[in-house]
């Protein structure tokens, strides 16, 4: 994310000459009045399109029109751009996740990295904070571009957003029930990156919390990608992984070193519906990559298994773990 301007640089941008620009369709077009060295602080793309129109203010002034673009989002990148502090700005403002959506398909309009950056930094919070609000809009943006003309567009440019977010940030939304049931609300999204690194969190607060994944939410997982085949979902493994090691292992907070006895096993095997083939299909998977080893504990990402093992990719592709944007 950006880094908040010095009160000597911030006066410097707020001098000099005004630029006039215009926005949207209507005869009637809003215009707005912003210091052009402010403008080219952050892109070169107003500075290449510039024209002089008669004005008000002086016989002529340079001019830049945006006819596609909605004035109200204009007018959240001219807040942005105005302040010192413009990560913080976007994020503390309480936009809509909607409208955030919006500006970050603004920086294509503008060229502007920083915009982007900033953006996501926002969009990271808003989702962490309000989980569900996040996939139901997701889920809505999908569902409608499906059918519009510009979908295949529209949508990739949605999925090039959520790998973005999952790469620059750590999907927390909440305990690890709400991280499980967000997973599995968001499976027909499509977007492997996304799943991989909520499954990366889930590891990772299971592992903090000496945890594992109870009956209830393995049942819910399995009910909830019940149409998923067993090869294309990863957090499936990761439940086999999980009933394997404490099977062998133990690994239960309550009793550390305690293995599961065989009428746990057999309720897991049998109650839940897939969950059998699946069991069989990782322990024969494990056995074969480590034959006469005891299991590794699936929670570590540090661990023998390593941060890819339950991952949408070859375990050959390169794989980047999400930075901390608060870094």
């Amino acid at each position: 994310m950006s880094k908040p301007l010095s009160s000597g640089r911030y006066t410097e941008l707020l001098s000099g000459e005004m630029a006039m620009i215009t926005v949207g369709f209507e005869e009637n077009k809003p215009h707005f009045y912003v210091h052009q060295n402010l403008l080219n602080s952050v892109t070169e793309a107003f500075a290449a399109n510039y024209h002089y129109v008669k004005s008000g203010l002086k016989d002529e002034i340079k001019c830049i029109e945006f006819p596609k673009m909605d004035a109200k989002i204009f007018k959240m990148f001219l807040s942005w751009l105005s302040n010192n502090d413009r990560a913080q700005e976007l994020k503390t403002q309480c936009y809509t996740i909607n409208s955030l959506m919006c500006v970050y398909d603004l920086r294509i309009s503008v060229k502007c990295a920083t915009l982007k950056m900033d953006t996501l930094y926002a969009l990271s919070g808003a989702m962490n904070q309000n989980a569900n609000t996040f996939v139901e809009t997701i889920d809505s943006m999908l569902f409608f571009k499906k059918y519009s003309e510009y979908s295949n567009k529209a949508i990739s440019r949605l999925h090039t957003m959520l790998d973005e977010i999952s790469e620059l940030t750590n999907i927390e939304l909440g305990d690890v029930g709400s991280l499980l049931k967000v997973y599995v609300k968001t499976v027909n999204w499509g977007n492997k990156k996304w799943q991989n690194r909520v499954i990366d969190s889930i590891r990772d607060k299971l592992y903090a919390q000496k945890d594992v994944l109870d009956f209830d939410l393995i049942a819910y997982e399995f009910e909830g990608t019940k149409n998923t085949s067993l090869c294309d979902d990863k957090l499936r493994k990761f439940c086999a992984a999980m009933i394997y090691y404490r099977r062998h292992c133990g690994g239960c907070p309550l009793n550390a070193d305690k293995k599961l006895k065989a009428e746990v096993m057999e309720r897991f095997l049998t109650k839940i519906d897939g969950f059998m083939a699946e069991y069989l299909r990782f322990e024969d998977e494990y056995q074969t990559e480590f034959p006469g080893e005891l299991p590794r504990d699936p929670r570590d990402r540090d661990g023998e298994l390593g941060n890819c093992y339950f991952h949408f990719h070859k375990k050959s592709d390169v794989c980047t773990r999400g930075m901390d944007l608060d870094a």
